[in-house]
């Protein structure tokens, strides 16, 4: 899928020591040690906050133009699909929390957000562009990868999500 992009940067300095192998679709996504951007910092907890639910992880930052489009189409597909088994999280890449914070009250959505400020989860999953984002299935594994962000596809991201939220989950291998 080919999306416009505004190229920071932050990450075109991680370019050099992004991993030999990101994850790719078909995968396991990482589950990254993060916290939320709240007042108690409360950490996230991949398993328990996520487990059985499609979900759409979305790296961000203060200074991305596309990210100010991107979060209003993320919290309307929330909302839209939230009772059906979905979730939104938001990882933020700015190194000062202030600059995120600022946006988001620039742009406000009720979206679960989390800091990474330094960079450990955009290396993880290969992070190239900003935004970028990762839809992953009930079972935790990366299903599509979306670099950038252009409003004219946002009919096909919907269109992505709601086939994952009608397949059945895959039973659990009997030990």
């Amino acid at each position: 899928m080919r999306m416009h992009v505004t190229p920071p940067v932050l990450l075109l300095s991680l370019l050099h020591i992004i991993p030999a192998h990101a994850v790719s679709e078909g995968e396991a996504a990482p589950q990254c040690t993060l916290n939320q951007m709240d007042a108690r910092n409360t950490p996230v907890d991949w398993k328990k906050q996520f487990a059985g639910k499609v979900v759409y992880v979305d790296f961000w930052a203060s200074w991305c133009g596309p990210c100010i489009q991107s979060m209003p189409f993320m919290e309307q597909m929330a909302n839209d699909f939230r009772n059906r088994g979905f979730e939104v999280i938001t990882i933020n890449l700015d190194e000062e929390r202030e600059a995120a914070e600022v946006f988001l009250k620039q742009h406000p959505v009720k979206l679960r957000s989390v800091r990474d400020a330094e960079g450990n989860c955009a290396l993880d999953y290969g992070v190239q562009a900003m935004p970028s984002s990762y839809l992953l299935d009930r079972e935790g594994k990366v299903r599509e990868i979306f670099m950038g962000f252009n409003p004219d596809e946002t009919a096909s991201v919907r269109e992505k999500v709601q086939r994952l939220l009608a397949e059945k989950p895959q039973p659990s291998p009997k030990k």
